[in-house]
């Protein structure tokens, strides 16, 4: 239940960057999800993913966020950040996603941040906590916020 309720929170907060508006009908919010899928740390990627399956179900269930319903794609990063980025630029570009969360390690978080940042979609990581990830700031990313819950005190940076 924990777990779930993260989840919940990291999607509210990426709808809230992303400016959902109430258009009826609209399309749906895209989200993108990367983490380990295969290898060691598959559990903790197969985890993200469950959780945010079962956000995004209960809040379609529930009307949608401003009426609009929401949609997922995830990504195998394997912890690699090499993968991570490859895995994140098929997000943001071929999958045209609206946020992405993930990765769950801040070394791959480090690496495919970068891609997030350029294309300014709004990333939200749920786990990754070295400092470069909690405190980085970004020049010219205007009008957006960065947030990261992996920490013992949730951090909003407004850019």
């Amino acid at each position: 239940m924990k777990a779930y309720a993260r989840v919940a929170v990291v999607a509210g907060l990426l709808l809230a960057l992303i400016g959902v508006g109430t258009a009826m009908g609209a399309a749906p919010v895209k989200i993108g999800i990367v983490g380990p899928l295969s290898g060691g740390a598959a559990m903790v990627g197969d985890t993200l993913v469950k959780g945010a399956a079962l956000a995004i179900k209960h809040l379609n269930e529930t009307g949608g966020i401003s009426g609009r319903q929401l949609t997922y794609v995830s990504e195998d990063d394997e912890q690699n950040p090499a993968k991570s980025v490859s895995a994140v630029n098929r997000l943001v570009f071929q999958h045209k996603v609206d946020a992405v969360v993930g990765t769950v390690n801040s070394s791959c978080q480090l690496a495919c941040q970068e891609v997030t940042q350029r294309a300014q979609v709004p990333h939200v990581t749920p786990i990754a906590s070295n400092p470069k990830v909690t405190r980085v700031v970004i020049s010219g990313y205007s009008g957006c916020r960065l947030l990261t819950l992996s920490s013992a005190r949730p951090s909003s940076i407004t850019l």
